[in-house]
């Protein structure tokens, strides 16, 4: 059971997450990393974007598209994907320009989480509490780019009928050289399905500035594998679930939601500052020079509310 607790400001929130210890992993230079996620509803699902059900009356996913939705994008923006060596920096850029991916954004800083937990999703009906997701990961299990482990899971985007067993999907990748120089791909399917049944945080290239402002990284998802008729493990049409076996959720109340985000600005995490693309900093600016009218106006209103108060009496 997740441990959570409720913050209603941002000294709160600050104090909570400065409080929360990881463990000591004695004799080793290795060391825990503390890990963050913020969402504006605190009823989101770690599931990312792919494996999400689009119409409940179906109960389907775009994962069953996946390999269609990468080579449409590819075909439309060849010039952003050329360049791309592993699979894995593809589905980094597909995540930034809001494709739909198997990937999860965290965060290394927890004030950029906050923010997006403080968020107001236009499409919530009801005003939604947000969380931020704590979590503590040993260093050494924290991947990058380069990683077999990262890129063979990148590489399920491209199962199509013929790669549903485990064993043809390894086969597959050794006959077109693609092992990542990862030893383990050359492993019997028994052996090598420990290490690709669950999701795998990584880093990956820090090749553009909203990358490197929000400190983000990725959990990356595997498909589901179960092992089925015929001695065979099996690769599904459904990513595998996330588990974490320590995850501490902190709550933010709606209501204080507005009130931390302007606190947020004292501290420099703005929306221009975490996507500093030309757009976001010129809407940023005008939203800034808004706040100041509508901060104005309730100043009138208050004033006016007070001299009719003093008149009465």
């Amino acid at each position: 059971m997740n441990k959570f607790k409720i913050v209603t400001s941002i000294d709160e929130y600050i104090k909570e997450v400065t409080s929360l210890k990881p463990p000591t992993i004695k004799y080793s230079l290795n060391k825990y990393l503390k890990l963050y996620r913020g969402v504006s509803n605190k009823d989101y699902e770690c599931v990312p974007t792919i494996d999400r059900v689009v119409n409940k009356n179906i109960h389907n996913s775009l994962l069953l598209f996946e390999n269609q939705l990468i080579n449409e994008a590819k075909l439309r923006m060849p010039n952003i994907f050329e360049k791309d060596r592993y699979p894995i920096q593809t589905l980094v850029k597909l995540q930034h320009y809001t494709l739909p991916t198997r990937l999860l954004d965290f965060t290394q800083n927890s004030l950029v989480a906050l923010y997006f937990a403080c968020q107001q999703k236009q499409k919530d009906k009801e005003n939604k509490e947000g969380k931020v997701l704590v979590v503590f990961e040993e260093e050494n299990k924290i991947y990058n780019s380069f990683s077999g482990y990262v890129n063979v899971r990148a590489e399920m985007s491209f199962i199509t009928n013929s790669y549903r067993s485990l064993d043809s999907f390894l086969t597959y990748l050794i006959d077109i050289n693609k092992s990542y120089n990862w030893e383990k791909i050359k492993s019997s399917e028994e052996s090598i399905f420990p290490y690709l049944k669950e999701p795998i945080f990584f880093k990956p290239d820090c090749d553009n500035e909203r990358l490197k402002r929000q400190q983000g990284l990725f959990l990356i998802y595997p498909n589901t594998i179960k092992y089925g008729n015929g001695g065979k493990y099996q690769m599904l049409d459904k990513l595998a679930t996330w588990n974490h076996p320590s995850i501490i959720e902190i709550i933010i109340p709606h209501k204080n939601k507005k009130r931390i985000l302007k606190d947020l600005v004292d501290l420099g995490i703005t929306k221009s500052f975490l996507f500093p693309e030309p757009d976001k900093i010129c809407k940023d600016i005008a939203d800034n020079f808004i706040e100041r009218y509508h901060e104005k106006a309730k100043e009138i209103e208050e004033a006016d509310k007070l001299s009719v108060e003093s008149d009465i009496y």
